[in-house]
């Protein structure tokens, strides 16, 4: 109720906490059946929910991806925010990737995925979205991205 959240460890460590969003108090965040809005493989299964954002090849070291968010997948056309899930598969060197919306002004500062060469690795992201209901996820390696929306926020 203050505000605070207390955060536990088992060892000694350094600890960086990122805000990433706050859920309004009239739980405004509705849940929508899992979709994949990006997959940048070829193959079988490898499929998003409305074949756009499909086998497009891997990310480009510092780069920006585009994803259309609003109207896909579940998602409410006027949607300002979404919970997705991220992910880097076999990038090429260590990266991370910032989730932001497409028309700010500045790329935040803090990473939302931290990944290794050759990793598997995902993250969940909650995010605000572009008045046009996009998301910019910038890369600073080369590397394959699948991109799901879990829940939504208009």
């Amino acid at each position: 109720d203050d505000g605070r959240l207390c955060v536990f460890t088992s060892a000694s460590t350094d600890l960086v906490v990122d805000v990433a969003a706050a859920v309004p108090s009239d739980g405004g965040l509705r849940a929508v059946v899992p979709a994949r809005l990006t997959e940048t493989r070829t193959g079988p299964g490898d499929d998003t929910v409305d074949g756009q954002d499909e086998g497009v090849g891997r990310v480009a070291v510092d780069s920006t991806t585009v994803v259309e968010v609003a109207g896909r997948g579940g998602v409410d056309v006027d949607a300002t925010g979404v919970m997705l899930n991220v992910a880097a598969i076999r990038p090429s060197t260590n990266g991370f990737f910032t989730v932001s919306p497409c028309d700010a002004e500045e790329r935040p500062l803090a990473a939302n995925l931290n990944f290794a060469p050759g990793q598997v690795v995902s993250n969940a992201v909650f995010a605000a979205l572009s008045d046009e209901g996009t998301a910019c996820l910038y890369s600073t390696a080369e590397t394959d991205l699948t991109v799901d929306v879990v829940a939504h926020l208009s």
